[in-house]
């Protein structure tokens, strides 16, 4: 494992992954010990310091969660990523109650952690739609085939329709069935920078009313679509959208804003 920190910065992360062994044991109680002092060195740095959070590819045992988030109730970092940790129903839970009780909170990112409970779902979105800093949410690979990852995107996005500014929400099998909910949004021209649905099941309709809705959209400025089903006549229309080379006025019409990655 290998610990890091700089100003404003905590982390843990395992290069290899880690399972939890009860050796660690008086690590993690030293570590939520040290990390109740934080918030001394967080009330010292300047209000636009980015303060961050973040534990990747360790498993965490609830009774080891429930040292940290005890420790973290008064430590509000801004930006607070649980990654790979196999954290269970509490720990998702617990990670939530972190969210709603951290009012500085700008980015949560709960990657690669199961997500089972469609109640969980329902009170990420209460939380974003009356949060006050948060703008970035992260969440790949957190729905199995048991949830409908489709219908999680859209009431993550229709919960933040007014805050969010990055999404990402790859590997969750994707699939709109003909909805259109995703262009439909793209076109109303929300605050959203960045949208990730990397690994999902988009296909070549998709591609089409996205590249459409991006004739209406200047905020958004990274879109990845790799990995998904899209043939070339996808792929087209979405090159097509970001340089239309029929003449000198398409081009000049085309979006010129947003980065469609990786996406041949």
């Amino acid at each position: 494992m290998r610990y890091g920190r700089s100003v404003g910065a905590i982390g843990i992360s395992s290069l290899v992954g880690v399972r939890y062994n009860e050796s660690f044991l008086p690590h993690w109680t030293e570590f939520a010990n040290a990390l109740q002092e934080c918030k001394y060195m967080l009330k010292c740095l300047p209000k636009d310091a980015g303060t961050s959070f973040h534990i990747y590819d360790a498993e965490l045992p609830h009774f080891v969660l429930d040292l940290l988030f005890n420790a973290l109730e008064s430590t509000p970092f801004k930006h607070f990523s649980l990654t790979k940790n196999n954290l269970g129903r509490d720990g998702i839970k617990s990670a939530l109650n972190y969210m709603q009780n951290n009012l500085v909170l700008k980015a949560f990112c709960l990657n690669e952690n199961s997500i089972d409970h469609n109640e969980d779902v329902s009170k990420l979105c209460d939380i974003i739609k009356g949060h006050p800093s948060v703008e970035e949410i992260q969440l790949a690979g957190c729905f199995g085939d048991d949830m409908d990852g489709h219908d999680i995107l859209f009431s993550i996005m229709t919960a933040g329709v007014n805050k969010l500014k990055k999404i990402h929400f790859n590997s969750n099998s994707i699939s709109t069935g003909g909805s259109t909910f995703l262009s439909d949004f793209l076109a109303t021209n929300p605050p959203l920078d960045t949208l990730s649905v990397f690994e999902n099941e988009l296909d070549d309709n998709d591609a089409i009313s996205i590249a459409s809705a991006l004739n209406l959209n200047t905020n958004l400025q990274f879109l990845d679509l790799d990995e998904n089903l899209m043939t070339d006549l996808g792929r087209k229309a979405l090159h097509k959208a970001e340089f239309d080379d029929k003449s000198l006025t398409s081009a000049a019409d085309s979006n010129h804003t947003c980065a469609i990655l990786n996406y041949e």
